[in-house]
């Protein structure tokens, strides 16, 4: 896939080719066992830094709120190379650091999708596993959700 330049929270989707990002990331340097990615978000409920929601979901902490349902609410991240704390975006602004392989701005998702992919569809406005509308799903009209075009009643 090529690279888009777009990293602005505006820019849905932001690919980096795999060579890269294998080349620019060391295995050791996630520290998080449910996403691979070299920033932390801050939780909009306590203010706290995690590497994911399911981090924050998972710590003993004061802050009894779920952070799954407030993904869309992040402003804030921190990158785990330099420590920089700054907007949501692809890459540090300092170091420039490309933070996952796979970022989403519009879902704040920052991940290191498996051979079957992620795509943001923008009718459902979420981020799925998969190549893509008219690739590997449809988008349903009727049911507003996406599926995959094996499962299409044909004709």
């Amino acid at each position: 896939m090529p690279i888009s330049m777009e990293t602005d929270v505006g820019s849905p989707q932001h690919n980096v080719e795999s060579s890269q990002w294998e080349r620019a990331n060391a295995p050791d340097a996630d520290g998080c066992p449910h996403y691979r990615r070299r920033c932390e978000v801050q939780a909009p409920c306590c203010s706290r830094f995690f590497s994911c929601h399911l981090c924050h979901d998972e710590s003993p902490r004061e802050c009894q709120e779920s952070f799954a349902h407030l993904r869309y609410a992040v402003t804030r991240i921190r990158c785990k190379a330099c420590g920089t704390e700054q907007d949501v975006t692809a890459s540090c602004t300092s170091c420039r650091t490309r933070f996952a392989k796979y970022f989403c701005g519009s879902c704040r998702l920052y991940a290191t999708p498996g051979a079957e992919g992620i795509y943001h569809c923008h009718l459902c406005g979420i981020c799925r596993v998969g190549q893509g509308l008219g690739q590997s799903h449809f988008h349903c009209v009727t049911c507003q959700g996406d599926f995959g075009v094996d499962v299409r009643v044909r004709a």
